[in-house]
């Protein structure tokens, strides 16, 4: 047996996808699907890398994993594509809106992870991180690398 609590979270998924189907985020380049028809809490993203950065051209993929409690709790989204990012890990992605979380429509969330291909929080400390701190012509010079191996359409 379904809760309430989860049929009431299927509702507002079914209604914030299909918001963002009928109007995608086209200005962005971000658009929504379904991995599984059936499965409301799974979805697949895709986003374009904006022209002015140096993600231009690739194309990106990305996972929403939504949990039963949805808008309650975040959803868990990380990129499926390899991206040379300061704030984008194998695990997910880290900005205030997913960490920090109060309940925010999808359209918000998505139009937050895109604006990471403008900006960068170089307070970590792995490699893209140390890059982008030091040598700036070196991490723009990777980013663009990975886009040709990892992101061409």
């Amino acid at each position: 047996m379904i809760s309430k609590q989860k049929l009431q979270t299927m509702k507002t998924l079914k209604q914030e996808f299909e918001n963002l189907k009928q109007n995608p985020i086209t200005s962005l380049g971000v658009t929504v699907g379904l991995e599984d028809e059936k499965n409301i809490f799974k979805w697949k993203i895709s986003m374009i890398g904006p022209q002015d950065t140096p993600y231009a051209g690739g194309l990106f993929f990305l996972e929403a994993v939504f949990p039963d409690d949805y808008p309650k709790n975040p959803p868990k989204i990380k990129f499926l594509t390899k991206i040379f990012h300061c704030n984008v890990f194998h695990w997910g992605i880290c900005i205030s809106t997913l960490n920090h979380w109060v309940p925010t429509p999808m359209e918000r969330v998505l139009s937050d992870i895109f604006a990471l291909f403008y900006s960068q929080n170089p307070d970590n400390s792995d490699q893209p991180s140390r890059e982008y701190r030091t040598n700036r012509e070196l991490f723009e010079k990777h980013c663009r690398e990975w886009v040709q191996l990892y992101a061409l359409p």
